[in-house]
């Protein structure tokens, strides 16, 4: 995000959006509900294992003023993940929050300027 702020060349800012909305959701699901959870669900019960991967999620990135709304969000794409039986349906959630994040940040800088 800071990057993507910092950075007025056009051609860079969409290949960081494309990486932001599309790349990371896919690869972080893969890893934190195709992973993280589901390893983490065959040794505990789902509650704990949703907590658990939900936790690591938030942690990851790094980021303490959004703590509880990424862990907020990870409880929401295990709920996702487990009503659906497919990582597709969270995949498509994590990306429409992260471009939604990206056009407020564009937005933003926008109205600033």
């Amino acid at each position: 995000i800071k990057t993507f702020q910092a950075t007025d060349a056009t051609t860079i800012r969409i290949m960081m959006a494309f990486a932001v909305a599309v790349l990371a959701p896919v690869c972080e699901e893969v890893f934190f509900r195709g992973y993280i959870y589901a390893a983490t669900k065959r040794f505990s019960d789902r509650f704990f294992a949703c907590l658990f991967s939900s936790l690591l999620f938030a942690v990851v990135h790094h980021n303490i003023n959004a703590l509880f709304p990424l862990f907020f969000l990870a409880i929401i794409l295990v709920i996702a993940y487990e009503l659906t039986g497919s990582l597709w349906t969270p995949m498509l959630i994590h990306a429409l929050v992260n471009a939604n994040t990206l056009i407020i940040i564009q937005f933003g800088n926008a109205a600033g300027n």
